[in-house]
């Protein structure tokens, strides 16, 4: 496992702002990179195999916290598309 002292400031507040938002240019530009730059820079700061791996374990850390399993994610959804509006109405009111 990759360790936040194995990553340079920046990296680090990139890979946790990647965390939060899941877009690369608004995490380089959070991280301090510039508007013009933030881009490419996203970019390659998800090549970074120490950055990529911090980023892949923060996720399957904050997975296994949540017991987000696929197939529960598949049977969540299916209750949401699945589900009787009828069933919160008492007569015409909610």
């Amino acid at each position: 496992m990759i360790k936040e002292d194995e990553l340079t400031d920046k990296q680090l507040i990139f890979a946790k702002e990647y965390l939060v938002c899941m877009n690369s240019t608004e995490s380089a530009k959070k991280a301090g990179y510039s508007e013009k730059t933030a881009y490419s820079q996203g970019c390659r700061l998800l090549k970074n195999a120490k950055l990529k791996a911090y980023i892949e374990q923060s996720l399957q850390d904050r997975a296994s916290k949540l017991d987000i399993t696929p197939n529960r994610l598949l049977e969540e959804l299916s209750h949401i598309a699945f589900f009787n509006i009828s069933n919160i109405f008492n007569g015409s009111s909610l």
